[in-house]
């Protein structure tokens, strides 16, 4: 099933939208896919969770474009057993 098109709850991506703005894009690669892992599972894979996360990377220096934020995203899979939680973006916005 494509949850893509399914729109995430309303706050979700605004309260996202406010953590992943105090976090630095160019982290290391392996935080910023616990990120991307994050925002996907709680936007369901939505379009609206792949354009946040491509407007926070874009911030970046390390940024390639939107093409490679969409491969990855591509790959994740909303039925992992052991989903990146919010928490976990909360947690790396505190430093």
């Amino acid at each position: 099933m494509n949850n893509r098109y399914i729109a995430p709850q309303e706050g979700v991506l605004d309260q996202l939208r406010t953590t992943l703005m105090k976090i630095d894009p160019d982290i290391s690669y392996g935080d910023w896919i616990k990120a991307l892992m994050v925002v996907f599972y709680e936007t369901k894979g939505s379009d609206a969770g792949l354009a946040l996360v491509d407007q926070w990377s874009s911030h970046g220096k390390k940024y390639r474009g939107f093409r490679d934020i969409e491969y990855r995203w591509n790959r994740f899979n909303i039925a992992y057993e052991k989903p990146v939680r919010l928490a976990t973006l909360i947690r790396m916005a505190k430093g």
